[in-house]
């Protein structure tokens, strides 16, 4: 019978990654890929901003994510998202999903987004955890800002403001 031997420094490391992600370890990494993307690119004060979170998930095991609650408090936008792991008999394909999370209209400046995904299951006996969080940032330009630079640009062939309104 082979022994497996680890230094302390691994023994250490080994500990920390079972400690810190037991649902990984247990679940399986939900995400094959994942990407943050806010609709329009360069949005402006009249638009409608949507955040797109898209990608794929590594199964079946996985339930496409939802969306359970966002909220903005000045310029700090959060988001809160749910992915379900079903134990059920599953296909190990790749899943593609997108989930779009409609924001409104909001005014011209710099915002930063929190998202937290919670991966859950409903048969565990521990409660969702926080999986992952990241953290991104977006500008909304003022009517007449072209390339979203902050900069009014006056004299845009064509260019003028965006919003019907102006």
């Amino acid at each position: 019978m082979a022994r497996i031997r680890l230094s302390l420094p691994a023994a250490a490391m080994l500990a920390l990654v079972a400690l810190s992600s037991p649902v990984q370890a247990q679940w399986g990494d939900p995400f094959a890929s994942l990407d943050y993307r806010v609709t329009p690119a360069c949005p402006f004060d009249c638009d409608s901003v949507s955040l797109v979170l898209s990608g794929e998930l590594t199964s079946t095991s996985w339930k496409p994510p939802e969306l359970m609650s966002w909220d903005r408090l000045g310029d700090s936008i959060s988001v809160y998202v749910r992915v379900e792991f079903d134990a059920n008999v599953t296909l190990p394909v790749l899943v593609p999903f997108e989930l779009v999370v409609p924001l409104g209209e909001l005014p011209a400046g710099s915002y930063r987004v929190v998202c937290t995904i919670f991966l859950d299951n409903p048969i565990a006996t521990m409660p969702m955890v926080p999986f992952v969080t990241t953290t991104d940032a977006f500008r909304v330009a003022p009517p007449g800002d072209q390339n979203c630079d902050g900069v009014v640009d006056d004299g845009n062939p064509g260019g003028g403001a965006k919003c019907a309104s102006d």
